[in-house]
Formats: C-alpha cells, sequence, structure tokens
C-alpha cells in the first residue's frame, strides 16, 4: 500500500500553513481511496513542549490514518553547487512517502543538490520547489514535480507567479529560491545562477 508524508513546519507552537496541508493530504486520500477515509489534521496532531525559538520539522506518515508522527529540531541543509539532472520518465506528484526515482537521481550527481529537468522544462530540486527571479519578477515553474504547500501560499498570496521555463531560459535569471514548507522566500535561500552547473 503506498504511504504519504507531510512535513509541517513548527516555531513556538504553531503550526505553519497546516490548512494548505490539509487540502493536500485531502486531496491524496480522495485520489488514492476515493475519500472512504478522512485524517483531520487539526484533530490529530497534538504537539509537545518545545523549545522556544527553535525550528521543528513536524513529519507525518500516512496511508488510510496516522502511521508515524515525529518531530526533530530541523537543520538547514548547507548548499553550494546544482546540478541539472534530466528524466523524462520521473513522476512525484503526490508526496510519496518512497522516493526512489528522487534518490536515484541525487545519488548519479557529484552536485550537493540536483535540479530536475523533464522533457526540457525545469521542475524542482530533490527536496524543494523553485523560484527564480531576473531581479524585478518571481517567477516558479509551472512544471512542478510536486505543488508544494509553501509554492501554494505564494501563488495564493501573489508573492509569486508562474510561468513556463525551459532548461535554454534559466540564464536569462540571476538568482532562484528554494521554497518548501520548511524554507521560507528568504535571502538565506537565495542563489546564484552560476552555481548551477551541467
Amino acid at each position: 500500500m503506498c504511504q504519504f508524508i507531510e512535513t509541517i513546519k513548527v516555531v513556538d507552537g504553531k503550526l505553519f500553513n497546516l490548512d494548505f496541508h490539509q487540502k493536500r493530504l485531502n486531496r491524496t486520500l480522495n485520489y488514492f481511496f476515493n475519500n472512504k477515509y478522512q485524517i483531520d489534521l487539526f484533530q490529530e496532531i497534538s504537539l509537545p513542549n518545545l523549545a522556544l525559538g527553535t525550528i521543528f520539522k513536524l513529519r507525518i506518515e500516512y496511508s488510510k490514518k496516522i502511521n508515524n508522527v515525529s518531530i526533530l529540531p530541523y537543520k538547514r541543509k548547507e548548499i553550494k553547487t546544482f546540478q541539472s539532472v534530466e528524466s523524462n520518465s520521473i513522476e512525484y506528484s503526490f508526496k510519496f512517502k518512497n522516493r526512489e526515482q528522487i534518490n536515484i537521481l541525487k545519488g548519479n550527481s557529484s552536485a550537493d543538490e540536483i535540479i530536475i529537468i523533464k522533457n526540457g522544462f525545469v521542475t524542482d530540486t530533490s527536496y524543494s520547489n523553485i523560484v527564480f527571479t531576473d531581479g524585478y519578477k518571481l517567477i516558479t515553474p509551472n512544471t512542478p514535480l510536486l505543488a508544494g504547500t509553501k509554492r501554494e501560499f505564494l501563488l495564493k498570496e501573489k508573492l509569486i507567479e508562474e510561468d513556463e521555463i525551459k532548461l535554454s531560459d534559466v540564464k536569462f535569471f540571476k538568482h532562484f529560491y528554494l521554497i518548501n514548507s520548511m524554507l521560507e522566500l528568504t535571502e538565506e535561500n537565495k542563489y546564484s545562477i552560476a552555481q548551477i552547473h551541467d
């Protein structure tokens, strides 16, 4: 049976973007189980006493029901190099626990992180969505492998826009950001296009 995950940012007892995580969970249950099962994250999640000022990563594994919950202090990855890698067969439209296809691509790269190209179009990194900037606009590819919750939030708030981005278009941008449930659209998560190698 397929298993899925949700990872939720927790700071000072606050669960970030929980409604977006609930919507994605609902879409997953509807698609795979025809809405025969329901999980209410607002009811199911009970947080322990956590250190103030520390960012925690809450990980929920589920299928028809929640199978496992863990919460650990979050440690941001240090990334200096990126490599564009191509896979025209990769699929990850739901947040599966099984990430074998992505892990194989990552394992075959010598860079710290990969940017996955599918049919000539930019999708995601191995663990995040991407937002490119030319210094004026903030644009995320309209071909993500997974429509992340942070991406959905930023689009809804009109803080970013989506458009078609081919690998050949990347050189026209100056920088890019990595975003996911744990990574904000901030300078800390901003990288130079020059850090991407073939």
